[in-house]
């Protein structure tokens, strides 16, 4: 098999270098959460904990995925923490398999609705440290699928490789002008180029709705893009061309990383989504002869 990426993801496990704080609002409950980054021991995986409910600790795993309603939300323990696909993309292009995240709020800060923020904060504030273990993946061996009607989101066995192909196809000719189709193959340089910077986003009718149900409380045009019929609010425009797809990659990344393992297939997704990506998570790691462990090569 060919190791992940030659010559661009480390084949040790990292962790951060410095420990690093940071404020920001949550996307959903509109809170001040504070975070505080730490680095972890080798083969600790992702680790959250909840400093506001007695240092509670959730681990970053498919099995603690407790909501899929516009964000990801672990539970565990009777604690949770939301909004966490947008720092699992940044962890995964980055390569950082073991991180404690400590937060005092149920939910990250969404910052600018996009992964670049988090991507600038670990490379610049807080820095990668390689550790001595070996960095381990998910290879997977024979094609798992989840439908939902004519939605579906599919793992592919393949010969070492990360790759995502992703297609939406939402009602509003503004999200059909910007382009429906984004394919990726896993790499830093051309994820922080063509991926990070991708925002969230909403239509503006279904903002009065999810308000009412106690959702987007945090959310204004400096943290997502809201479009209507007749275009985009948001005076800068668009990020990229097609960022509503892009960004429908960058939250598949961070859902396929949840166990704090980059997974060796192609991803393929037809309007996928944060349910139907832990669903095909879990369906992967109920089968066991679907996938193995396998460590990168250290010589």
């Amino acid at each position: 098999m060919t190791p992940f990426m030659p010559g661009e993801v480390n084949n040790f496990q990292q962790t951060i270098r410095r420990e690093r704080e940071f404020v920001g609002i949550g996307l959903h409950n509109g809170r001040v959460a504070k975070v505080n980054l730490r680095p972890l021991d080798e083969n600790s995986g992702i680790l959250f904990r909840r400093m506001d409910l007695n240092k509670k600790e959730i681990p970053a795993d498919s099995a603690n995925v407790s909501d899929t309603l516009q964000a990801t939300t672990l539970r565990f323990d009777g604690a949770e923490v939301g909004t966490v696909e947008h720092l699992l993309s940044a962890l995964a292009v980055l390569g950082i398999d073991n991180l404690l995240v400590e937060v005092d709020s149920p939910e990250l800060p969404i910052l600018d609705g996009s992964a670049a923020p988090w991507m600038l904060f670990l490379l610049s504030a807080c820095g990668i440290s390689r550790q001595r273990a070996a960095k381990r993946f998910i290879r997977v061996k024979k094609t798992v699928e989840i439908k939902d009607g004519s939605r579906s989101v599919s793992f592919l066995p393949n010969d070492g490789w990360v790759n995502y192909r992703v297609t939406i196809d939402y009602p509003h000719s503004v999200v059909q002008r910007s382009g429906n189709h984004f394919a990726h193959t896993l790499s830093a340089y051309e994820y922080g180029r063509d991926i990070s910077r991708a925002r969230t986003f909403c239509y503006l009718n279904d903002v009065e709705l999810m308000r009412k149900n106690r959702r987007a409380l945090g959310g204004s045009l400096a943290n997502a893009v809201v479009y209507d019929d007749n275009g985009i609010l948001n005076e800068e425009g668009l990020r990229y061309e097609n960022e509503f797809v892009r960004h429908k990659v960058l939250d598949v990344i961070g859902d396929c990383y949840v166990n704090g393992n980059l997974i060796l297939s192609d991803y393929e997704g037809v309007q996928p989504g944060h349910k139907l990506n832990n669903q095909l998570m879990r369906a992967l790691m109920a089968d066991k002869e679907a996938w193995e462990y396998v460590e990168a090569p250290l010589n």
